[in-house]
């Protein structure tokens, strides 16, 4: 029975917290005001094309459809930004600009990753339509540095970063399309092995580029960076170009009294094709996800036959709200240690084992009894969790890093940064079964048992067969001696166990390691500490 309930990734707020959304909406309505912003509020509901006639941050199968009375495909609001520059370009042409506009509504996104995310979550900002320069840039920072300061929330940093410095270094390269987005993936997410690996066919042929792109993941920090990118991309005009204007942004930011908060990235490659320039994003401490986000979407306007700049940014005040609860948000305290989340079993021991030989102390874990948290001297301490349970840690913040396998990483997400492979519990992901030639002929379904539906899922699909997927937590092995299944997609180290029932490998899909994940606000809060830790563990385990 479901009558009493409420739907996975929704909340019901009451008193103290309802009051507290309430303030908070109240606050940063009020920096808004100040600054000139006029409310707006636009459907709940509307046309699927509003948001599906230019690039998006968000996937095809996160939104919430139905039709019309008339069959035309309509959407939950997913976005904010879009729908406003919809309104502006159908019912606010002539007035003066800048148009000022500001919003406080919810937006609707599917959960895939059954991991805990809200599906509803209220977001608050402003669009600014009709302006653009570097001053302009710097009012909207400005604005997003006084929503902070408000909500007293002083110890947040916003990451500013820009779109188009990517895109210059790809431009008139040999690169395919998929292999640019293979690359803007692994720079997104810090995954320097893997964009190593994905650059190696091209050293020969444009090394500047592939040098410059393999050492943007770790371009971030203050502006003293913008003198060692210079020389990284001095042989690329359009790059130099950008980062100029980044640095006339960043004296505009100190004129205006809040470069304190501010930290560049330049591997700030976001997947969203309506931004072109600028980008930000502002975290809090011990919270695993931006607080605020937003940018400069010169062309997004225009799509809807009113071309134009405009810049703005969006609040998650669920977020904002997580941020006021947590004490170090709002008191200046000491540094807290660092917190690792460690897979239990076999990666936890090689993991102990390249810790103790780099100069911590690990003793603490030769007699773990049944502890989960274990202090390591001069890093902080670690936790032992489930694969799984070790990603939720990182991506909600309570744990800084994580070691864990990529075959949970392919099956749960990354809302991290994946920074390194560290080359151990190494096996792959095969499909296997009885009799290839009857998984791969013949009209009928074809059933696959596995742990990693999605993973089975994805790979059939790339194959072009529509296959039924049966989730099995137990030996997978049993599904085709069963007649359960036509074959099976798991993880393989020798394929003894295989072997010993008659299972046969038809095809293996991808290499899979322990990898070393870190929080994403942590990344950037955190950025001394955890570099001295890099660099430590990359003296044991050098990156690939």
């Amino acid at each position: 029975m479901i009558e009493n309930k409420i739907p996975t990734g929704t909340i019901d707020l009451a008193f103290d917290d309802a009051q507290e959304r309430s303030r908070i909406l109240e606050k940063l309505q009020q920096v808004y005001e100040k600054n000139g912003y006029a409310p707006v509020v636009t459907p709940t509901m509307e046309y699927a094309s509003t948001f599906t006639r230019t690039g998006s941050l968000i996937a095809e199968d996160a939104l919430f459809r139905q039709l019309d009375q008339d069959g035309n495909l309509l959407v939950l609001r997913p976005d904010n930004t879009m729908p406003i520059a919809r309104l502006y370009a159908t019912r606010l042409q002539g007035l003066p600009l800048p148009l000022k506009l500001s919003y406080a509504q919810p937006v609707f996104r599917r959960d895939r990753t059954q991991n805990g995310k809200r599906i509803e979550f209220m977001q608050s900002g402003i669009e600014c339509i009709g302006e653009d320069g570097t001053a302009s840039d710097a009012s909207i920072l400005q604005i997003a540095v006084d929503c902070f300061l408000a909500l007293d929330l002083p110890n947040f940093k916003l990451e500013i970063g820009h779109t188009g410095i990517f895109y210059a270094l790809v431009e008139g390269t040999p690169f395919t399309a998929d292999d640019i987005e293979h690359f803007r993936s692994s720079i997104e997410t810090k995954n320097q092995a893997a964009l190593l690996k994905a650059l190696l066919p091209y050293r020969a042929k444009c090394p500047d580029v592939c040098k410059a792109l393999a050492l943007l993941p770790t371009l971030f920090g203050s502006a003293e960076l913008l003198v060692r990118a210079k020389e990284v991309f001095s042989f690329n005009e359009k790059a130099l170009e950008i980062l100029e204007s980044l640095s006339l942004l960043l004296t505009e930011v100190e004129k205006r009294g809040f470069l304190q908060y501010v930290i560049l990235d330049l591997g700030l490659v976001q997947h969203i094709d309506y931004y072109t320039g600028m980008v930000f994003q502002g975290y809090l401490p011990g919270i695993g996800e931006a607080a605020l986000s937003g940018g400069r979407y010169n062309e997004l306007t225009g799509t809807f036959g009113a071309p134009g700049p405009a810049a703005g940014f969006a609040c998650t005040v669920d977020v904002l709200q997580k941020g006021s609860k947590t004490a170090e948000n709002t008191v200046p305290s000491e540094t807290k240690p660092l917190r690792l989340a460690l897979t239990k079993g076999r990666l936890e021991k090689e993991t102990v084992r390249i810790l103790d030989s780099i100069g911590y102390d690990c003793s603490v874990f030769s007699d773990k009894g049944r502890k989960l948290i274990f202090p390591i001297p001069a890093l902080g301490e670690a936790v032992l969790a489930k694969a799984v349970d070790v990603i939720t840690y990182v991506e909600r913040g309570v744990c800084d890093i994580g070691v864990v396998g990529k075959d949970t990483i392919l099956e749960n997400g990354n809302s991290f940064y994946e920074v390194l492979d560290l080359q151990f519990g190494k096996c792959r992901f095969a499909v296997a079964g009885l009799d290839k030639d009857a998984l791969y002929s013949g009209y009928e379904g074809k059933k696959i048992a596995t742990k990693y539906p999605k993973i089975a899922k994805e790979y059939f699909l790339k194959k072009g067969m529509d296959v039924e997927i049966i989730k099995i937590e137990g030996s997978v092995e049993l599904a085709p001696l069963l007649q359960l299944a036509d074959a099976i997609v798991d993880i393989v180290e020798t394929g003894s166990t295989l072997k010993e029932n008659g299972l046969v490998i038809y095809d293996e899909i991808c290499d899979v390691s322990a990898r070393l994940i870190i929080n994403t606000a942590a990344m950037k809060l955190r950025k001394d500490e955890i570099e001295l830790f890099l660099q430590k563990l990359t003296s044991a385990v050098p990156i690939i």
